[in-house]
This record gives structure tokens, sequence and C-alpha cells, in this order.
């Protein structure tokens, strides 16, 4: 306990944890309200059915008229597909290697530098 009341961060203070979800406004953005696939079931659990047709109103052809259990599953499965497509177009981060930070005399960098399509 001791070791964690001298813990500071850069300013001096210890921050609370944020959740990112809240941070980037999810659950407003998004109909499921999360995009942790965990938490979604859990709301699903004890969700009422009314709930979940609210839900099911706001995704792409759901029939909200639906029995409960095939509205929870048709419900899972348009989250699972929904965070399937968003993993797809995730920004991909590339950093440039500058050539300098090869050896062009290592035969193991020159065949990296060949695989990453650079210029040997």
């Amino acid at each position: 306990m001791e070791e964690l009341s001298q813990l500071e961060s850069a300013n001096g203070r210890l921050e609370p944890e944020i959740d990112l979800e809240e941070l980037f406004g999810t659950k407003r953005t998004n109909p499921f309200g999360t995009n942790k696939l965990e938490i979604f079931e859990e709301q699903l659990s004890s969700m009422s059915y009314t709930d979940m047709q609210e839900i099911a109103r706001k995704v792409r052809d759901i029939d909200i008229y639906a029995s409960r259990p095939n509205l929870r599953l048709k419900l899972l499965e348009a989250f699972k597909w929904d965070s399937r497509n968003k993993q797809h177009m995730a920004p991909i981060i590339i950093r440039d290697q500058k050539p300098s930070d090869f050896d062009r005399n290592d035969p193991e960098h020159l065949k990296v530098m060949r695989e990453l399509g650079m210029k040997v």
C-alpha cells in the first residue's frame, strides 16, 4: 500500500484510469453500446426483450419481432459481424525504415530489405 501512495504521474498526481470506450463515445456512436464481446454478452443476458428490440431497430436486417432467444442470437451475430468489419478497417501504422538502419553488407539485413520491398 505504501508503494502505491508513492506513485505519481508526470504532473505529480495520480490519474484515474480512463475507459477508452467512454473517452471515444462508443456508447453514443455504436448501436451495441460497446466494442467488447464479453460486455455485450453480459448486457444481453440481463436485457429485456424491449431493450433488445431497441438495439435491433438500430442494426441492419434484424427482425425485431423474432422470439427472445432468436433475437439474442441475431444481435450477437450482428455484433460479431460489426466487430470483424471494424478490425479490417482499422488504420495500419507503417513506420518508415531508413536505409541507414540496415547494413547492406549483412546478408540477413539484405534479405529483410528485399522482403520489405526496399531497394537493395
